[in-house]
């Protein structure tokens, strides 16, 4: 991310809403003579089936976070105190992806296949950031996570509307391998994305998240390339080079963004 995932990589009901509701209407009279009544049949009136996807947010420890931000469906919503999440996905088709992020870890999303007329769980996973430090924005910074690292020039931060940033950076990063269960887990799905507008499958060799906020936590952005450096997976396959992808997460799907070259030590 910064502010974005970036990854290197070749890089988701059965509460029935059908309420009957019949419309009954009475009628009748006229003088005493009269010897005929009218009734009518009564008619049922149904709603269309409703399909939800719902879940709960949980740390790794599998504690439910509160207030995490969840977006679905072209709708956002918070979880509760029970980290409980509810969507209507009606109009979501045969699939849904669900985007969940929250301060303090990684932002992660995933693919969730949905039944019609029908509410599908998808519990959902945090990861806390791997590290978190703060640096003088008219420094250069420095920061090792896993095993990767983040290199960041002087005076290279601007504020979400593009404004010269001076002052403290707070800096949340992680790094996840795909040679590992959490690398696995922590991957923001599905595993594909858009190539110069074509779909590409992806295959992950790795993905670091990088956010920068000032001290009240509004979003930071680069005027300046920053460095990321990726440590060696077994799913690179000694390649010299291997495709960069970004995370949008308006678009919910990777898009990529370059490349990323081999190193002389590996």
């Amino acid at each position: 991310m910064l502010n974005v995932l970036k990854p290197v990589a070749l890089l988701r009901a059965a509460v029935l809403g059908l309420a009957a509701g019949t419309l009954l209407a009475c009628g009748g009279g006229g003088a005493e003579s009269a010897s005929t009544a009218t009734t009518s049949t009564p008619t049922a009136v149904a709603t269309a089936p409703v399909t939800y996807v719902s879940g709960i947010v949980k740390n790794s420890a599998g504690n439910p976070i509160a207030g995490a931000s969840v977006l679905a469906a072209g709708e956002t919503t918070t979880t509760g105190a029970d980290g409980s999440y509810k969507f209507d996905a009606s109009s979501a088709g045969d699939n849904i992806v669900v985007l969940v992020r929250k301060s303090g870890f990684t932002t992660t999303a995933k693919e969730v296949p949905l039944v019609a007329a029908s509410t599908t769980q998808m519990d959902i996973q945090l990861f806390a950031d791997q590290v978190s430090t703060t640096f003088d924005a008219a420094t250069a910074a420095n920061v090792s996570v896993n095993g990767a690292a983040v290199q960041i020039p002087a005076n290279a931060i601007q504020t979400a509307n593009g404004a010269a940033y001076t002052g403290t950076v707070s800096l949340g990063a992680s790094y996840y391998s795909p040679d590992t269960v959490q690398g696995v887990q922590a991957f923001a799905g599905p595993y594909a994305g858009t190539d110069a507008g074509t779909q590409s499958p992806i295959v992950s060799m790795g993905f670091m998240e990088v956010k920068l906020t000032d001290v009240a936590g509004s979003p930071l952005q680069l005027k300046a390339p920053a460095t990321l450096t990726f440590p060696a997976s077994s799913n690179a396959a000694n390649a010299a080079s291997i495709p960069l992808w970004f995370y949008d997460e308006s678009a919910k799907i990777w898009k990529r963004e370059g490349q990323a070259n081999r190193q002389a030590d590996g």
